[in-house]
């Protein structure tokens, strides 16, 4: 026997236990199994020694604030099994949660009475509990400073510091899974907008949409006008297509002679008087020493033939 101790050992102990719980809706389930390893000591009525530690407990919450708890526990030592002299209790408590804090009261009565285990007994307390940091999307992102705490972030690169993912990050309408310009929104010109990226020179000619009158149609480059971005159908503008005018860059002068194909005639008659000063210019001059210059054959005798061009 060991006079003078009656709370508290005077040598070392050691032990652990293993706690397990179980949640579902409103209700909590708790149960744990310990043990203790210590010298065997004679008390005033009792042998203690190495034991057992159990107890399980329930709580179903009966409003958003409270709780209703029941416990029971209890200890037996390795020698003694469950007999009379093993401690075993209940106990009952309400619990009101407030944030952070809560609040406990309740009471205990002894269903065996082994050493340390009381009668009857009333107990209350308060709990201050931090709500932890989490990061409940587990996006790297901790709920206090994510913006969408239960949607993660996409990583990709854009606004990822917020924590929500962002779906379209250009705001084109194009959804990032199909957007191979993701970062860059669709210009929205009614060319390729499908493709979610913007088109700088749309029809390929070299000229920026912005300065092309034509966006979607290719500049020619035919050495007309090839600045502005439309195709020059008439590069000459006489009123032939350039697909069929021989001469696209110089205008058909309509004489009456050969006009469809497109090129000015500037001496009809071959005769090497220029049209604007043959007098004759569909009659080729004869060279022949008289009046040669005036473009007109001169019949014998010197007379000129002038005949008039039809028109």
């Amino acid at each position: 026997m060991w006079p003078g101790h009656f709370l508290g050992d005077p040598s070392p102990q050691v032990g652990g236990s293993v706690i397990g719980g179980f949640r579902f809706d409103i209700f909590r389930l708790a149960l744990n199994l310990g043990f203790t390893f210590r010298e065997e000591l004679e008390s005033i009525r009792s042998q203690v020694g190495p034991e057992f530690t159990y107890g399980l407990a329930a709580a179903v919450r009966v409003h958003p604030v409270a709780e209703i708890v029941g416990e029971y526990s209890g200890v037996t030592s390795f020698g003694q099994r469950f007999d009379s002299e093993a401690p075993m209790g209940l106990r009952a408590a309400v619990l009101l949660h407030f944030g952070e804090i809560s609040v406990h009261v309740g009471g205990s009565v002894g269903l065996a009475y082994g050493v340390g285990q009381e009668v009857f007994g009333l107990f209350g307390g308060m709990q201050f509990a931090p709500e932890p940091d989490r990061d409940t999307d587990r996006d790297g992102l901790n709920d206090s400073v994510d913006g969408c705490p239960g949607d993660a972030e996409d990583m990709d690169g854009w606004d990822d510091e917020d924590g929500c993912p962002e779906p379209d990050n250009d705001d084109d309408g194009v959804p990032d899974a199909d957007d191979p310009c993701p970062d860059e929104a669709e210009d929205r010109d009614e060319f390729e907008d499908e493709d979610g990226c913007p088109e700088a020179d749309n029809d390929g000619d070299g000229i920026a949409d912005g300065y092309d009158s034509c966006p979607n149609t290719p500049e020619d480059m035919d050495g007309d006008r090839d600045t502005d971005g439309c195709p020059d159908t008439d590069a000459d503008q006489d009123g032939l297509p350039d697909e069929t005018d021989q001469c696209p860059q110089e205008a058909e002068d309509f004489d009456g002679f050969a006009d469809e194909d497109g090129c000015p005639e500037e001496d009809y008659d071959g005769d090497g008087v220029p049209d604007v000063s043959d007098e004759c210019p569909e009659e080729a001059e004869d060279a022949d020493g008289f009046q040669d210059a005036d473009g007109c054959p001169e019949e014998e005798g010197g007379r000129t033939r002038r005949h008039q061009r039809g028109r």
